[in-house]
């Protein structure tokens, strides 16, 4: 049931229906690096206690900052963010009486249909529709405390779209949501668009992803001057090879 999470009656529109419970192929799901059930292999052990290792640092920045929306994002694309977002979303639910929202406001180059193996016909791409209804464009994943908002289509004008006057006014709703919920934003890499620039002022901290022979010094402090205004509260080192940092492993 939708009492699971609240919700400002504003964001909802009238026709919207509760957010239904999505049973997705848990193989698909570990296929695509997304552990929301139990942990077959060694390596699932390990990449679920890496993203409870995440979880725990995150939440104790996140309760010292007095915050509760996490920005996800990385230097350029296909570094793994989307699986972060949602494997510590997932993470943060298994704990009692705690609840998350992952939303996807990659709009120019969402992945996060693919990696949830599933298609949406309204996702959080209608951010900048003035009747956005959270509840139409959300579904649970897991268990009744995770929400996940995928994006159903991929707009070359997101800046625009993230900008504009209806985006703001339903991320001042996402918010008040948000008081009741960690929310996670998986967003765009840091570099190559204004994206990320136009999501800062919504947001109360950043998670960096960067991934083990793929992203250069360079890029790391580029995107971490993009990155002031926020407190950059994790790296994550994904891919990596070395056994004796397991924790930034998936």
């Amino acid at each position: 049931m939708a009492g699971a999470t609240t919700y400002p009656e504003e964001a909802v529109a009238d026709t919207a229906k509760y957010p239904d419970k999505i049973v997705l192929s848990k193989q698909a799901l570990r296929d695509n690096g997304v552990f929301v059930g139990e942990a077959e292999t060694s390596q699932d052990r390990t990449a679920i206690a890496a993203f409870k290792q995440l979880r725990t640092q995150v939440l104790a920045e996140l309760d010292a900052l007095n915050a509760h929306t996490v920005l996800v994002t990385g230097p350029t694309k296909g570094l793994g963010k989307s699986t972060v977002s949602i494997n510590l979303a997932h993470s943060i639910t298994l704990l009692t009486n705690h609840k998350a929202i992952v939303i996807d406001v990659d709009l120019r180059g969402s992945n996060m249909r693919s990696t949830l193996g599933t298609r949406t016909d309204y996702g959080s791409d209608r951010i900048g529709d003035n009747d956005f209804s959270l509840i139409r464009s959300s579904y649970y994943l897991g268990n009744n405390r995770l929400l996940v908002l995928p994006a159903s289509r991929r707009l070359s004008n997101s800046s625009e779209v993230l900008m504009s006057g209806a985006a703001r006014k339903n991320f001042e709703l996402l918010g008040k949501a948000q008081d009741s919920c960690y929310a996670i934003y998986d967003a765009p890499p840091v570099l190559g668009c204004d994206d990320v620039a136009a999501l800062i002022p919504y947001m109360d901290a950043a998670i960096l992803v960067v991934e083990e022979g793929v992203t250069s010094r360079t890029e790391i402090l580029e995107s971490m001057k993009v990155l002031d205004k926020l407190p950059v509260i994790a790296t994550v080192l994904n891919k990596s090879n070395d056994k004796k940092i397991q924790q930034y492993y998936y």
